[in-house]
């Protein structure tokens, strides 16, 4: 990385930025509730997701040091990416008045993948610019493109729906959502990226495929959230997180 130029940085950004704000102008198209959330906060929630990358940057010499397996070493990954984007989305938010409907959760945890997605697609095509690799430039563009940016926002949008069904309910009730949403982030994150390490065709194409259809589920889900409405006798409650 010294001896990267600044050249290859900015294609990198833009090669890795730049499909990150496709998927988010889509998220954000998806929150059609007529109570746009304020730009500023979505910013604030992108810029978190990308500082999320540079605190798990320092874990890598941690783990090596360390000595442990490449399945261990996946695992504690996807649970560290997972946990860490969702604490600093929730310090950024979680709290704020703008948080008044159960779309919200996965409107702001998804904004937030997507800014650690851009930084990390960004160091991911580093090499490849470098090397002048266009073939490489463009199997690791669209393997992100397609699978880990969209991974992330699934995962985002998976603790927001978890979220999201608890929205009307107690603290306790959104505590468990919590800890539900985090482990089937995390789970289903470890999963897509043990299957992913299998860099065939087919097992990339088979990989992608299902990912996309848990995200047709997901989708259903988060339509449901959208029309959740209040209970009668609801009040709300600020919610702070765990």
């Amino acid at each position: 990385m010294a001896n990267v130029d600044l050249a290859t940085v900015g294609y990198a950004l833009v090669g890795g930025a730049l499909p990150t704000f496709i998927w988010l102008w889509f998220w954000l198209k998806n929150d059609s509730s007529g109570k746009p959330e304020p730009p500023g906060l979505i910013a604030l929630c992108f810029v978190s997701g990308v500082a999320a990358v540079l605190l798990i940057l320092p874990l890598q010499p941690l783990v090596e040091a360390v000595h442990l397996s490449k399945d261990i070493t996946t695992i504690v990954y996807a649970i560290a990416e997972e946990v860490v984007k969702f604490g600093l989305v929730s310090f950024v938010v979680f709290n704020s008045r703008y948080m008044d409907e159960p779309i919200d959760y996965v409107t702001y945890l998804v904004t937030g993948a997507l800014g650690f997605a851009a930084l990390e697609n960004t160091l991911y095509l580093i090499d490849p610019i470098q090397s002048q690799s266009i073939a490489s430039v463009l199997v690791t563009g669209n393997i992100r493109f397609l699978g880990a940016t969209v991974l992330h926002s699934l995962m985002a949008a998976t603790i927001g729906v978890t979220l999201g069904l608890a929205f009307y309910r107690g603290a306790f009730a959104k505590s468990v959502a919590t800890v539900v949403g985090l482990l089937l982030a995390s789970g289903l994150h470890v999963l897509f990226n043990f299957f992913i390490m299998d860099m065939s065709t087919n097992n990339i194409v088979t990989t992608l495929g299902v990912l996309w259809v848990f995200g047709v589920f997901i989708l259903l889900l988060v339509q449901k959230v959208k029309h959740l409405q209040p209970p009668q006798s609801y009040d709300q409650q600020p919610y702070t997180p765990l």
